[in-house]
């Protein structure tokens, strides 16, 4: 159990990527709360050691059309994530983020089943030729969380079966 005695923060965790990551940390023998977002918490956990892993998006590192303002945001919790790590690393705090690109949440379903999104072109775009799964995006959750990610700080990992590296087509 590679997080044993450890505990992990996660919101949004009742659904798609966080609950992903609530599993994945869980099965790995993480204490897990559950959608707490209170001052108090981030005071704690500022006092250190621990790791903060921020979940961001590719889009924070390449355009899409019509979606400036999620873009925008992403891109902020990236610079965010840096200069957290940078203010926070003397004390014992690691802080990283991870990017995925699509990923078959039921959020995507929905938008699928809407004829918003179209998945059979989206995993045909992605060099993996497929969607990502919300296990997938928590099992490097758990290695950010994990003393085998001791060393990294002020990361924003892409998981995104290529997407980023084939470039926005």
């Amino acid at each position: 159990m590679r997080l044993a005695g450890k505990t992990a923060v996660v919101t949004g965790a009742t659904k798609g990527i966080g609950l992903g990551i609530a599993r994945a940390y869980a099965r790995e023998g993480a204490r897990v709360v559950v959608n707490s977002r209170t001052g108090a918490e981030c005071a704690a956990l500022a006092r250190g050691p621990g790791t903060v892993i921020h979940v961001s998006s590719i889009t924070g590192r390449m355009p899409f059309p019509q979606r400036l303002a999620y873009c925008v945001s992403k891109a902020g919790l990236d610079m965010m994530t840096r200069v957290m790590a940078i203010e926070w690393a003397g004390r014992g705090v690691r802080v990283n983020a991870i990017a995925p690109g699509y990923v078959a949440t039921e959020m995507i379903r929905e938008l699928s089943d809407r004829g918003v999104l179209d998945t059979a072109r989206l995993a045909g775009r992605t060099p993996m030729g497929r969607l990502g799964t919300p296990a997938e995006i928590g099992e490097v959750a758990v290695f950010l969380a994990s003393d085998a990610a001791s060393y990294m700080t002020g990361e924003v990992v892409t998981v995104d079966g290529g997407w980023a590296a084939y470039g926005f087509v």
